[in-house]
């Protein structure tokens, strides 16, 4: 099963000038939680604020996009693009494709399901687009207020609660979410789940 775990306010901004606009430990928390063990996918970009966050946060400087006890992957269209700790993919299917293989082969079978798709902006539009993503893990925030001029990226699911194809599943709220004023809302595809299947069937386009 392909998840994607992502944090947006009611109208879809998960970003401001290419940072998250919020701190809320309770939803570090949470993404710590649900992915530790599993295979992650970002775009560089994502992948590269990693080391900025760990930096200011630590004051050390950390391998870039390392998120202990996870593998990580990440994507580029850049063929330039380096990173001493990772290979590059050019497609979220490449990625998908590689997770594929460090499920089978390198995780705990209690683990074997877990490929996590966490963003930024454009790697979420791609999984919409090919229809990659079984289930969505959100945390709503807080609305937020967004200056004159800013740069905003959206994650807009909205119209996904309504379609027949998927259904949102109750879910008991994290420790902290209600005093920070979060919510979880898990959206899940009916039936059985297509997203390796539609990552497979898009690598044999031509």
């Amino acid at each position: 099963m392909i998840r994607a775990i992502v944090a947006c306010d009611p109208t879809g901004i998960i970003g401001l000038n290419g940072a998250i606009p919020w701190r809320y430990p309770a939803d570090f928390r949470h993404f710590k939680a649900q992915t530790m063990g599993g295979v992650c996918i970002m775009g560089r970009k994502t992948f590269e604020s990693i080391q900025r966050f760990k930096t200011k946060e630590t004051g050390l400087e950390m391998p870039i996009g390392t998120l202990p006890g996870r593998i990580t992957l990440a994507v580029s269209r850049d063929a330039s693009w380096r990173s001493n700790y990772v290979g590059r993919h050019a497609s979220i299917v490449d990625a998908i494709e590689q997770a594929q293989w460090h499920c089978e082969d390198l995780l705990p079978c209690d683990k074997a399901n877990d490929i996590w798709i966490c963003g930024g902006g454009e790697i979420y539009a791609e999984a919409m687009r090919l229809d990659l993503v079984d289930e969505w893990d959100v945390t709503e925030v807080p609305e937020v207020s967004v200056p004159v001029g800013a740069e905003v990226t959206r994650c807009d699911l909205r119209e996904f609660w309504w379609q027949a194809a998927w259904v949102e599943v109750g879910q008991e709220q994290p420790a902290g979410f209600a005093e920070a004023g979060l919510v979880r809302r898990v959206l899940r595809r009916r039936g059985e789940p297509r997203g390796l299947e539609n990552a497979r069937a898009a690598l044999e386009r031509p």
